[in-house]
């Protein structure tokens, strides 16, 4: 997901995770975010650029990293 303001952009990766299988995901979304090079067309606009990688937690309804 990428939001997009007047001052900045943020670049969002979201993974679930669940109690059976902790290596549901198969990459940490941060470096996913990084490999596949997704902020590279947003670097031009000159406004402050972030990642988030978020893995949620199917069995607790939380966030765990």
């Amino acid at each position: 997901m990428t939001v997009q303001t007047l001052y900045a952009i943020w670049l969002f990766e979201c993974k679930v995770q669940d109690q059976t299988n902790r290596g549901a995901y198969q990459k940490s979304p941060l470096l996913q975010l990084q490999e596949k090079k997704y902020a590279e067309k947003y670097r031009s606009c000159g406004k402050p650029l972030d990642l988030v990688g978020i893995v949620f937690d199917l069995v607790q309804r939380n966030i765990v990293l």
